[in-house]
């Protein structure tokens, strides 16, 4: 009479409330999500565009383990209604699409659906997929440009000029090429003297620079 009884009563159950507990999980998950992390929405977006043009569990695996999350977490992600319009200060950087590009067409997702995901075009994720050049782009150097002082190594040269009275024989431009490797000319200490000449300064030591041991046009 119990058994019968206790079945009875599940029978009774409502079906409203049977209903929630089923979607409780996946309906917790979307209310967890952080839309401000960086990258997310954009994450969000890119599984459900790649989802539902190759659907399948292999295709939740493949996702689930690239971003680091649970199959449930993927689930709520392909059934989340509406994402926020992308806000360009949350959009995940160009190496972070890169690589997740990369590993994308690496577990055999296809470049135009990885394209269509990021929205950004074939040729674009084709680039991503080139190896990187040999040499670091930073290591390159510009091309055709000789180095050039900055401002401070100009600030500088010009203290070694009028800074010490005794200093009347050293050669500045030879003094830049031994310290810096930066080849100038003398035209270029005239224009670092002309630059400074509103700095005040002992006149007793600016006196040092007409002591140079070459020529300078309009030196002081």
């Amino acid at each position: 009479m119990f058994l019968t009884f206790a079945a009875s009563s599940l029978k009774l159950l409502p079906a409203s409330e049977d209903h929630q507990i089923g979607d409780s999980p996946g309906q917790d998950l979307i209310e967890n999500i952080d839309f401000t992390e960086v990258g997310a929405v954009e994450r969000i977006r890119a599984v459900q565009v790649i989802s539902k043009d190759r659907p399948g569990d292999d295709t939740k695996h493949i996702l689930a383990e690239l971003y680091g999350v649970s199959i449930s977490m993927i689930n709520a992600w392909i059934t989340l209604p509406d994402l926020p319009s992308p806000d360009k200060k949350l959009s995940a950087n160009i190496n972070t699409k890169r690589t997740t590009a990369q590993d994308l067409c690496a577990k055999g997702i296809s470049a135009k659906l990885v394209s269509k995901a990021y929205a950004v075009t074939e040729k674009t994720v084709y680039n991503w997929l080139k190896p990187p050049p040999l040499k670091p782009r930073e290591e390159w150097g510009k091309r055709g440009q000789k180095p050039k002082l900055t401002k401070e190594l100009q600030r500088e040269v010009f203290d070694w000029m009028v800074g010490d009275t005794q200093q009347r024989q050293f050669d500045a431009v030879q003094m830049v090429q031994e310290r810096h490797g930066i080849v100038i000319t003398q035209q270029t200490v005239s224009n670092i003297l002309k630059r400074f000449r509103h700095v005040e300064v002992d006149p007793a030591r600016l006196a040092s620079v007409t002591h140079l041991n070459f020529s300078i046009p309009g030196a002081i």
